[in-house]
C-alpha cells in the first residue's frame, strides 16, 4: 500500500519524517489527520459487514452488489484509499492505512450474506445473478421473466476465477444443447433440474455423478454444463478434498465444486459430501491463532464425474443424482478444439433460454403438488416436477428408476443389507416379530442365528450398537430399492428397531 510520494514532506510519509504525524488521532493546525480523513470516507461512501464465517467485506454504497474483502492483502482498505488519493491527490501513509484496517474491524457488526455468482431469495421468490462484468450487473429472475438490474438484496463476491461474463441475447433456444452434449433424452430434464438447482442458494444439492464407458465426453460435458451457469476463467476440475479445510478453499473460487475422474469415494469423504450436500459447520483455524476459528456452513453443487466410483454408502447414495452418458460413436465424435468453438458460440443461447425455464418454474413452485416426492432431496425433487409439467417429460419416473439401480447397488455389496432382506422374507413369527420391533441386541442375535459365518463378509457388525448404525446407513436404499422399511422408536424405555416390506 505504500507509495513513492509516501516518503514527501506534506504528502503522507512515515510519523518520523519531516512531515507533521498525519496519521495521529490528535488534530493541529494542518486540520484532520490521514487516519481521521480515512474514517470519513469509510463512513460516507462504504457498508461493512461480516459473512457468516466472520470475514470482513465492505461495498460502496453507490454500488451495493460488489462486496470488497477484507483481508491480507486487503481490498476494501485499497478502494478507501484510492477514494483519498482521488480527493486528496496524495496516497495515505501505511500507518494510516494500519489504523483504518483496525477501524473497520472495531466497528463492523452486521451480518450480510455475500454468495459467489448467485442467490436465492425465497422471500420475493427472486434469483439474482452476478453475470461476471465490469459493472457487476445483476440479473434478477422471477415469476414474470427476468431483467438486468444493478441492484441486488445482497452484495456478491468472485473468486479468482469466476469472472467470467455471461453474454445474454434476446431470445433463447434449449434445442442446441442437446446436439453438443451426450446425455440420453430421458435424462435431458433431470440435468435442466440440476442446473437451476445449482442455482438455489440455501437449497439442499444433489451429489451430480456423471457415469459413462471410457470416451463418452463426461469432463468436457461436466464443463460444459457447468459454464451454462457459473463460467469461470479456466477449465474447471481437480481432485476429491478430503480435509475440511480443502473443502473451504474449493467453493470460496466458484459456486460449483467439480471433481474429475472420480475412483473410490473413502468413507471420510463420503461423510464429507453428505454434509456438503445438505448443509453441515465447517470450523476452520484463523491464521495464527490457536483460540479463533472461521465457522462456515457448506452447503454447494458438487458434480463428479466416473467410469466406476467404486461402493458407495447409503446415506451418500440417497443425495446423489446419477446420470449415465451415451458412448460416443464415431459419426458423432468432433474434434475438441470444434466442439468447444460450437459450444462457446451456443452459450448464449442456450443460457437465456435455461433462464427463462427458471422463471417458469419459479412461477410454478408455489402451487406445484408436494406430495409423493420420490427422492430425498426434495427441494431437487420439486424443481423437476416443475420441468416435467412445463416441457411435458418423465423426468421425475426416470429419476425414480435410476435411483432405484443405484441404491441396488448399495445393497448388494453390503452384508448388513444382505441379511436384512434375508430375513425380512422369512414367513410366519420371525417376520411378525421384526415388523412389532426388537432391540438391536435381538436383531443381532436373530441375524447371526440366520446367516452363516461364511456368508457374512467383512464388515460385519459385532455389537448391537454398530448394527444399529449400519441399519441407518442402508435403510434409504433398502426403502428405495426393496420396499423394506426401518424405523425406530421407544417402548418402555427400550428402542425398538422395527422392519416390514411393502
Amino acid at each position: 500500500m505504500s507509495d513513492p510520494m509516501e516518503n514527501r514532506p506534506g504528502q503522507g510519509g512515515s510519523p518520523n519524517s519531516s512531515g507533521s504525524d498525519q496519521s495521529s488521532e490528535t488534530t493541529n493546525k494542518r486540520g484532520p489527520s490521514q487516519g481521521q480523513k480515512l474514517r470519513t470516507l469509510a463512513d460516507d461512501l462504504y457498508t461493512t459487514y461480516l459473512a457468516p464465517d466472520g470475514r470482513l467485506y465492505g461495498s460502496r454504497k453507490s454500488q451495493p452488489g460488489r462486496a470488497l474483502r477484507h483481508g491480507k492483502p486487503s481490498e476494501l482498505v485499497k478502494a478507501i484509499c484510492r477514494d483519498y488519493l482521488d480527493t486528496h491527490q496524495s496516497w495515505p501513509s501505511t500507518t494510516a492505512c494500519a489504523e483504518l484496517a483496525d477501524y473497520l474491524e472495531a466497528v463492523t457488526e452486521d451480518i450480510q450474506p455475500v454468495p459467489i455468482r448467485c442467490h436465492w431469495d425465497s422471500d420475493d421468490q427472486n434469483l439474482y445473478l452476478d453475470i461476471g462484468d465490469k459493472n457487476w450487473t445483476t440479473v434478477a429472475v422471477g415469476p414474470f421473466g427476468f431483467q438486468p438490474d444493478n441492484w441486488s438484496p445482497v452484495p456478491f463476491r468472485r473468486g479468482s476465477g469466476s469472472a467470467m461474463p455471461w453474454p445474454l441475447p434476446a431470445t433463447g433456444d434449449l434445442a442446441p444443447l442437446w446436439n453438443l452434449v451426450p446425455v440420453t433424452e430421458a435424462d435431458r430434464p433431470i440435468v435442466l433440474a440440476l442446473l437451476i438447482t445449482a442455482w438455489m442458494t440455501g437449497t439442499p444439492q444433489p451429489v451430480v455423478l456423471l457415469t459413462g464407458p471410457q470416451d463418452s465426453g463426461k469432463t468436457t460435458t461436466a464443463q460444459y454444463l457447468l459454464s451454462l451457469i457459473d463460467p469461470v476463467s479456466h477449465q474447471r476440475g481437480g481432485s476429491l478434498p478430503e480435509r475440511e479445510d480443502e473443502w473451504k478453499a474449493r467453493v470460496s473460487q466458484a459456486r460449483v465444486v467439480f471433481v474429475d475422474n472420480t475412483s473410490h469415494i473413502t468413507a471420510k469423504v463420503s461423510d464429507l459430501l453428505c454434509r456438503v450436500a445438505t448443509g453441515g459447520e465447517l470450523t476452520t483455524r484463523q491464521l495464527y491463532t490457536n483460540d479463533g476459528a472461521h465457522v462456515s456452513d457448506l452447503l454447494v453443487p458438487v458434480w463428479l464425474t466416473s467410469i466406476d466410483a467404486g461402493v458407495l454408502r447409503g446415506d451418500l447414495q440417497s443425495r446423489i443424482v446419477p446420470i449415465e452418458l451415451e458412448g460416443l460413436t464415431p459419426a458423432r465424435r468432433k474434434a475438441l478444439s470444434d466442439l468447444r468453438a460450437e459450444q462457446e458460440k451456443a452459450r448464449p443461447v442456450i443460457t437465456r433460454a435455461l433462464l427463462d425455464l427458471t422463471s417458469d418454474v419459479i412461477s410454478m413452485l408455489p402451487e406445484v403438488d408436494r406430495g409423493n416426492l420420490t427422492h430425498r432431496m426434495t427441494d431437487f425433487n420439486l424443481i423437476l416436477r416443475c420441468i416435467d409439467l412445463r416441457l411435458r417429460t418423465t423426468g421425475e419416473s426416470r429419476l425414480a428408476a435410476c435411483s432405484a439401480d443405484l441404491a441396488g447397488d448399495v445393497l448388494d455389496a453390503d452384508p448388513v443389507a444382505l441379511a436384512v432382506m434375508g430375513v425380512v422374507g422369512f414367513p410366519g413369527a420371525l417376520a411378525q416379530e421384526l415388523a412389532a420391533g426388537v432391540t438391536a441386541a435381538r436383531l443381532l442375535a436373530i441375524l447371526n442365528a440366520e446367516i452363516k459365518p461364511e456368508q457374512r463378509g467383512n464388515g460385519w457388525p459385532g455389537t448391537p450398537r454398530v448394527l444399529s448404525t449400519r441399519l441407518a446407513r442402508v435403510a434409504p436404499a433398502l426403502q428405495q430399492a426393496r420396499g423394506i422399511a426401518i424405523t425406530a422408536s421407544k417402548s418402555n424405555g427400550a428402542k425398538l428397531i422395527r422392519i416390514s416390506k411393502a
